[in-house]
């Protein structure tokens, strides 16, 4: 399993992520998927960290979910330092906004913003604890 080729706390969350999943029986929209591990996987895209988009250009895993979702919705803060992502009428910066998430994920099953909001909680913990876009695209193809 790809949670073993993992150094030490991430491979924690990634076993955790992995939990969750199975849990909630949550998968991402098939198109939707296609999509994000493309974009992780292309090495055209700035890893950041705590942040969705920094005003660098740097992304976490899920703001390039935002991105892959609605690319004109960003907006950047008034101090400079990062970008807001607007869509659903909010200002989101650190988490996907429920529109995204229910862009990402399937929404038929019961309790399934539970499962993404903890997916996705989990996914921003694996991306800012160090592990690569290759290694977070390499457990969403695995287990989402």
């Amino acid at each position: 399993m790809t949670c073993k080729n993992m150094e030490g706390g991430i491979e924690l969350k990634a076993e955790h992520l992995k939990a969750i999943v199975e849990s909630y029986d949550i998968k991402l929209v098939p198109e939707f998927k296609v999509k994000w591990l493309e974009k992780l996987r292309s090495g055209e895209i700035e890893q950041g960290r705590a942040k969705l988009r920094s005003i660098n250009d740097e992304f976490c895993c899920l703001g390039i979910s935002c991105d892959i979702v609605d690319s004109e919705q960003w907006e950047e803060a008034v101090h400079g330092q990062y970008y807001f992502h607007r869509l659903g009428g909010g200002w989101e910066n650190g988490f996907p906004s429920p529109d995204v998430l229910s862009e990402m994920f399937q929404t038929d099953k019961e309790g399934w913003e539970g499962g993404a909001e903890k997916v996705s909680s989990t996914l921003a913990g694996l991306n800012d604890s160090g592990a690569s876009f290759e290694q977070i695209a390499d457990l969403i193809d695995e287990l989402l």
